[in-house]
């Protein structure tokens, strides 16, 4: 049986976990096209073109920003289906699953429910996250070197 409150923590988690993801995916564009056109050469005289680059993810879809991310790296067919899954996963987290178990959520028995199909839906976003984060956080590392490098 699960308590509203471990309910609710759970569901935070998750919560988080998709933002995250989609950081992620937002850092790789960033940091890819930062890098491409040499930003780290003069970062102060760039920062309108940063904040741009952060505008325009921040603007996109959750669909939209994997697009750019499979346009920028080469994505095999294995990593694809684990991003279309994680892009169908967290939509259906956030957009629907609610509403599904919009009655259920009021017992104890119905929270279980849906938390089982929640961690389904969560660990095809992990899935995603984990890729994601690795190359963000490679794309960040190296682009810092760089600015450090010109500074």
């Amino acid at each position: 049986m699960t308590s509203q409150s471990e309910f609710y923590e759970i569901i935070g988690r998750v919560t988080e976990l998709a933002q995250y993801l989609e950081l992620d995916l937002g850092h790789i564009i960033i940091m890819t096209k930062a890098i491409e056109k040499k930003f780290h050469e003069a970062p102060e005289k760039n920062a309108e073109a940063y904040i741009k680059l952060r505008d325009g993810v921040d603007k996109g879809t959750l669909g939209q920003t994997l697009s750019r991310v499979k346009d920028i790296l080469s994505i095999n067919e294995d990593i694809d289906e684990i991003i279309n899954d994680a892009l169908k996963a967290r939509n259906r987290f956030t957009h629907h699953i609610f509403r599904e178990y919009a009655l259920k959520i009021h017992s104890a028995n119905g929270r279980s429910e849906m938390l089982k199909d929640v961690d389904n839906l969560r660990l095809s976003m992990q899935k995603a996250y984990d890729f994601s984060s690795s190359i963000s956080d490679q794309l960040v590392e190296k682009h810092l070197r760089l600015v450090k490098e010109y500074s």
